[in-house]
């Protein structure tokens, strides 16, 4: 099992309706944004789908009316992380994982958040809020090429929000 830990030069952020301002409290975001480092948005030509959670089984893309999440909906293109695992030779992929922490230690649920994922083609969604509640997604045959497309919605509980995400394959 090897453990990812990348960081770019952006970040993946959720907001109320429009960029940069706050979800409000006890709240799913309405906006999921790139930014860089400097808090300026990055999504100027093409943006992030935002995968609102409507209740387990349920999702709104990018504001629309609560769909029922099955096989192929949402498609792989409209899903909020694309995660590829890549490696020179061909490998099977077992056991892999994702969830979200407090920034600080990976067992520790986010603080004042409440994090729901999905891997596409799910029919539920995950509360995957600390390394005890993660989303275990799908094993995946030989090659040296894998894709995860996966769904996250956030809940702010209480202001004052953070959280990582963390992705282990």
């Amino acid at each position: 099992m090897e453990l990812l830990w990348v960081r770019y030069q952006s970040q993946m952020s959720f907001y109320a309706s429009t960029f940069s301002n706050a979800i409000v409290v006890n709240s799913y975001q309405d906006s999921t944004h790139r930014e860089n480092s400097g808090g300026t948005e990055q999504c100027i030509s093409v943006h992030i789908h935002n995968l609102k959670y409507t209740d387990s089984t349920h999702y709104s893309l990018d504001g629309g009316a609560s769909t029922l999440l099955a096989s192929g909906s949402p498609t792989t293109a409209q899903c909020t992380l694309k995660v590829n695992f890549s490696h020179t030779s061909s490998v099977v992929t077992s056991g892999a994982k994702i969830w979200a922490f407090d920034g600080t230690t990976d067992t520790n649920a986010p603080i004042n958040v409440n994090v729901q994922a999905f891997q596409q083609g799910n029919t539920i969604w995950t509360n995957c809020n600390g390394r005890a509640a993660a989303l275990l997604l799908a094993d995946q045959a030989a090659n040296a090429s894998h894709d995860f497309f996966i769904g996250v919605s956030v809940l702010v509980v209480l202001c004052g929000i953070g959280f990582i995400l963390r992705i282990i394959v």
